[in-house]
């Protein structure tokens, strides 16, 4: 048995972003031996349900969650920043309070994207666990632009407002990310480790951030993103060789590859990873589909009529 647990995963769910298809995903996770998986796609919820009935009859139990874009305040944004935040329920209480945050994001603050106001986000705090994301994430962005305070002062916040226990530092291993030279994940990862040594946070974790199941899968990923775009695959971005699904063995190759050495560092992010998994499980109600019934009212077909024509 592996017990990483991937906590940061998008399925096809993540629209032109991922290809992961969730009986695939099961699949692997089988050959993997990896008992938990949690499905983060980016703002949407909408593969929760796929996976609660891939995962029945099988040893994988399905953990829920959302990758956000937040937004710094209630305002309309002044450009098209946004800001991940990853957010994983640990009761149908807390599942309730993502899919409030959702339709919020949806709803009322959809600008390119479904936004998640920080405002919003720390008024529905209750089981839901939060984990620092990757490097477009608020704190990430603020370590690359030298405001460590204000990546201390975030993370101070969060953990305030859900608690020590709930929240994660994430680093990714990501040997191949750079930009204007810089190997970009290690900056951020010696900054996220700084702060995990001198906050009260419990947990460090590493995710890959998965878009594809296997290395292989990335070229067909190039190509959809392709097309998405209307693009030459010339010009479209590699995915990087450690967004695959991850494993404990793929976890300390793309550390020592990112340059970290700390085997206990790396032990004890994997062991995080299946302690928050083992947190946040619990057995979603069952749901049946229902297909809405429309002869409640006796003139409903003339009020329909009238409105769709």
């Amino acid at each position: 048995m592996d017990k990483y647990t991937n906590l940061h995963l998008h399925s096809d769910a993540s629209l032109g972003d991922s290809i992961i298809k969730i009986p695939d995903l099961v699949n692997k996770l089988q050959e993997y031996g990896q008992e938990y998986v949690a499905l983060t796609d980016h703002s949407s919820c909408m593969n929760h349900y796929a996976l609660q009935q891939a995962c029945q009859g099988t040893n994988i139990k399905p953990l829920y969650g959302n990758e956000f874009y937040c937004k710094l305040t209630m305002d309309k944004p002044l450009n098209r920043n946004r800001y991940h935040l990853v957010a994983i329920a640990m009761s149908d209480i807390g599942l309730t309070n993502i899919n409030k945050m959702q339709r919020i994001a949806v709803q009322d603050h959809f600008y390119y994207k479904p936004l998640l106001p920080h405002d919003i986000l720390f008024e529905n705090t209750e089981d839901v666990f939060i984990s620092t994301a990757c490097s477009l994430s608020w704190i990430s962005q603020c370590i690359l632009n030298q405001r460590d305070d204000e990546a201390y002062n975030f993370l101070n916040k969060l953990l305030d407002n859900f608690g020590s226990n709930n929240v994660a530092i994430e680093l990714q291993y990501h040997p191949d990310f750079t930009m204007n030279g810089k190997y970009v994940q290690n900056i951020i990862n010696a900054k996220l480790i700084e702060l995990y040594e001198n906050t009260d946070c419990k947990y460090i974790i590493n995710t890959f951030d998965s878009h594809v199941l296997e290395d292989k899968d990335r070229i067909i990923r190039k190509k959809i993103q392709s097309i998405g775009y209307k693009k030459p695959e010339s010009e479209i971005n590699d995915t990087l060789k450690s967004n695959v699904l991850g494993t404990s063995e793929l976890s300390y190759r793309f550390a020592h590859e990112s340059g970290i050495e700390d085997d206990n560092l790396i032990q004890k992010c994997i062991d995080n990873t299946y302690e928050i998994a083992q947190k946040c499980y619990f057995e979603r109600e069952e749901y049946g589909r229902v297909i809405p019934k429309f002869d409640k009212h006796k003139h409903f077909k003339e009020i329909f009529l009238q409105k769709v024509f």
